[in-house]
This record gives C-alpha cells, structure tokens and sequence, in this order.
C-alpha cells in the first residue's frame, strides 16, 4: 500500500539529487498492481520481491508486521554490488541534496527526533523491548531507522547480518519494536 509513497520519495530523490548516479532498489511484497510497478519503474526504480523469513517469530508477528518488515537488513547484501548503501523508508519527505550522507561509515542512523515524543526528549532504547536483553543498551538514546547508511567497509558484514537476525529470533518474545530493537542493537555492537 506504499507504492504512491516510495513514488514521491523517489521523484524529490531524483529532483535533488540529480548528479548522484545512485541505483535504486525498491523492495515490495511482490504485489504490486500493474500501473504502480509501471510508475516506480518509470522513475527508475529496480523492483525487488522480498518476503521476510520471519520463522523462528512468535506467531503474533505475523498479524503485527508486514513481510517486508526485515527488508532494511538486506542492505547488507547489497554492500557486495555497492560500496554505500543507503536505506530511506517510504514516509520520509526528501528535501534536499542527500550526498552527504555518503560521507557516514560505517554505520549511521540519526537519532529519534525528540519533537515527535510527548516529554519533548529522545526515548530510550527500553521503549522497544519489555525486558532487558544481551547487547542492547538500555539506557542508550533510542535511534530513528527511517534513513540508514550502511558501508561496506563494514568489518565481516554478512556476518553482522546473520548475527542480527540470530538475535531477533533469540528474543522475539520480549521485543515490541522488531526493527527498531534490532537496528539498536547493531548500533551498540558496531558504533
């Protein structure tokens, strides 16, 4: 149901950034209504069907997350074709040139905009998980995955991809916020 929003963020993408060269891969749950695969691939966009292996998942996660809720960590992979990968979410608005983020090694993420909670400051890490769990920091500033930079100078980074996946299965059963527990997680291992 995000296709008229991945639309937008690539056509201000290709506005501002017009020099940047950059490939990109629009990952989507392989079903896409004919006119909607026509518009993103007219905007240049290279499709990729995903669906994530969410076995090993309590079943809840099946009715509470989409197929393509793992799909920020095929970012990894995609390092073995390109030496910067940058992740943007479907709601993002592009505002502006975006090369700089290439500049980000080799790990990156901002953190959660504290104008979005209701104190007025960036959460803890605690709000996505309902217990405490090995290698997440707590108390550390809870980081926004709408936009990730991934490099490949990344040490050994299919090893980190398999190592994130192996600890959301490990503890699914006491995160909240799948991808957003995970992506702290690698934070606190890698930064």
């Amino acid at each position: 149901d995000y296709a008229f929003a991945a639309g937008c963020v690539l056509e201000a993408f290709r506005r501002h950034n017009p020099d940047l060269g950059a490939d990109v891969i629009v990952f989507f749950d392989g079903v896409l209504p004919e006119n909607d695969v026509a518009l993103l691939q007219n905007l240049g966009a290279e499709l990729v069907s995903y669906a994530s292996d969410i076995t090993g998942f309590p079943a809840a996660y099946e009715k509470r997350y989409s197929r393509l809720c793992l799909a920020k960590f095929e970012c990894f992979p995609l390092l073995d074709r390109y030496e910067t990968v940058i992740w943007l979410d479907a709601d993002i608005a592009v505002q502006g040139d975006i090369s700089g983020l290439c500049r980000f090694a080799p790990f990156a993420l901002a953190l959660e905009d504290a104008r979005f909670t209701e104190n007025g400051s960036t959460s803890p890490v605690s709000i996505n998980v309902a217990a405490p769990l090995p290698g997440l920091d707590l108390d550390a500033p809870n980081l926004n995955t709408g936009v990730i930079v991934f490099q490949h100078t990344l040490p050994d980074y299919m090893a980190i991809y398999e190592r994130c996946l192996s600890w959301m299965r490990e503890n699914a059963r006491h995160i909240l916020y799948l991808v957003q527990a995970a992506v702290n997680f690698l934070a606190s291992v890698l930064l």
